[in-house]
């Protein structure tokens, strides 16, 4: 009998040590998985931080026109303020060429003395010698004189001649002159013209330049232009690494993929914690049952070698061996049902572990939704004495009391106004659990210790409810018939009828 038990406890203590080797197994598994999770998210995290980056980088561009275009524009912009400065400065330094002021044509006057001049000489010297010849002249002085007066106006009229010549000639070299200005004038008003429509072209152009980029000088389409580039850059390698990030997926939806992957987190790591000791240490527990099971099944060989043993010698008397065998039945029959309590008991700590779990998790959420909701309930309900509401764990509520300039808890309160914040705190966890659903709410008087005033408040906070959820409101009183939209009353048992 004592081989039996030693074998079952050893055959029991081996299948509990595999049972928990295999929850450890089962819970790396679960810790590797929420590892893998938690990685997913923070790089779906990540990725979404870095779609809603470039997103507004790809709404809030500094410049209205794209980079590549605004690049050729600002390049015509410089090419035009060279075309505007070159022509300016050629018109600054162009001059006109010189004025010819032409002498009065006084040339002919002279030439008609000079020739009358000249002729009245002649006349003079011929007059002389025909004299001589006829030998009339009275004296050689006379003679004389007249050939030196005759000499004379010869002379003076043939300078006055060669006079009037040079004249008409500088004339003549003025007006050629005169003409040739008027062509050059000509010619550098026809380049003129040029220059200057080339300038009114250009500066038309980089008006309308400015215009399709919306800036009002060069030097402000540089700086769109600096801006623009270093956006776009900017942009360019947030996109290069998000690339790099999802290199490999086709992911779209990354904010609902991060959402999936830290859902996915919790749930391991929810199971994790329902799974106690081996949850908190799934590598360390699995290496720990496995030596155990190793130990476990050298006990268990050595009790199954001894009870073999113990059989050989039990069947050599026929009478021990009948209650031998009567007492091992009901042994194995104790062991089954041992096995099954702690198989059963197991599942029990395991799902009080997960509800554990999903309330400490559902408390941190009811915590922060009535701290955020409850604020304008009870100022309503309160008449406006207390306006401010912190939720601690396990749901404490706590007020700002203006009085004691302190947080109080609500415990610390008359009871009519516990009753109060905690109608308030209700009906904040009907919204929360009911969310988009609107299911029927019953009231069994709640407000039967309220006095009237309280009482009035606190159905007005049920009428605000009303446009959400149906109220059912049981009562024996009748000071809400004023308030409720239809009143029914229900007979008593052996009376007349009650408010209801």
């Amino acid at each position: 009998m004592a081989a039996i038990a030693r074998r079952e406890a050893a055959d029991a203590a081996f299948a509990e040590t595999r049972e928990r080797h295999n929850q450890a197994e089962l819970a790396v598994k679960l810790a590797q998985e929420r590892t893998v999770a938690e990685q997913r998210y923070e790089k779906y995290r990540t990725a979404a931080e870095m779609r809603a980056e470039m997103t507004t980088l790809d709404q809030t561009h500094p410049s209205r026109v794209a980079l590549q275009p605004l690049r050729e524009r600002v390049e015509e912009l410089r090419a035009l303020e060279v075309t505007i400065a070159e022509c300016t400065a050629v018109l600054a330094a162009e001059e006109l060429p010189f004025e010819v002021t032409l002498p009065a044509p006084n040339w002919r006057p002279l030439f008609i003395v000079g020739n009358g001049l000249v002729y009245a000489g002649l006349v003079v010297l011929g007059a002389q010698a025909w004299a001589r010849v006829l030998d009339i002249v009275p004296a050689i002085a006379s003679a004389s004189l007249v050939t030196l007066f005759g000499s004379f106006l010869a002379i003076a009229g043939a300078l006055s001649i060669l006079v009037a010549y040079r004249r008409r000639d500088s004339v003549a070299g003025l007006t050629a002159a005169k003409e040739m200005r008027h062509e050059a004038i000509e010619r550098r008003l026809r380049g003129r013209s040029d220059t200057e429509q080339r300038l009114r072209d250009a500066q038309a152009r980089r008006e309308t330049v400015l215009a399709e980029i919306g800036q009002e000088s060069l030097a402000n389409a540089e700086k769109l232009l600096a801006a623009e580039d270093d956006h776009v850059r900017r942009l360019e390698l947030l996109q290069a690494r998000y690339a790099e990030l999802m290199r490999g997926e086709t992911v779209t939806d990354v904010a609902g993929g991060r959402d999936d992957a830290a859902a996915e987190a919790e749930r391991k790591a929810a199971a994790l914690l329902g799974m106690g000791e081996i949850g908190k240490d799934p590598v360390g527990s699995r290496d720990r049952f496995e030596a155990r099971l190793k130990t476990h099944q050298l006990q268990r060989d050595v009790a199954v070698r001894e009870e073999a043993a113990m059989g050989e010698r039990v069947e050599q008397n026929p009478i021990d061996a009948l209650e031998v065998a009567s007492t091992a039945e009901a042994l194995a029959q104790a062991t089954e049902r041992l096995g099954a309590l702690l198989r059963r008991q197991r599942v029990y700590d395991l799902t009080l572990g997960a509800l554990d779990a999903a309330e400490a998790a559902t408390m941190k959420k009811a915590t922060a939704y009535l701290e955020e909701r409850m604020a304008a309930d009870v100022k309503h309900v309160t008449g406006g004495r207390y306006q401010k509401v912190h939720v601690a764990d396990e749901l404490q509520i706590n007020l700002w009391s203006p009085e004691r300039g302190d947080w109080v808890p609500v415990s610390s309160l008359s009871q009519g106004t516990i009753d109060q914040v905690y109608l308030a705190a209700r009906i904040e966890l009907v919204r929360l659990v009911t969310q988009d659903r609107r299911p029927p709410l019953v009231f069994d008087d709640p407000f039967v210790t309220y006095d009237d005033e309280r009482a009035t408040l606190a159905v007005e906070l049920l009428r605000g409810l009303a446009a959400d959820h149906q109220i059912l409101y049981l009562t024996t009183s009748d000071r809400y018939d004023a308030v409720a939209d239809k009143v029914i009353e229900l007979p008593g048992p052996d009376g007349p009828p009650k408010k209801g």
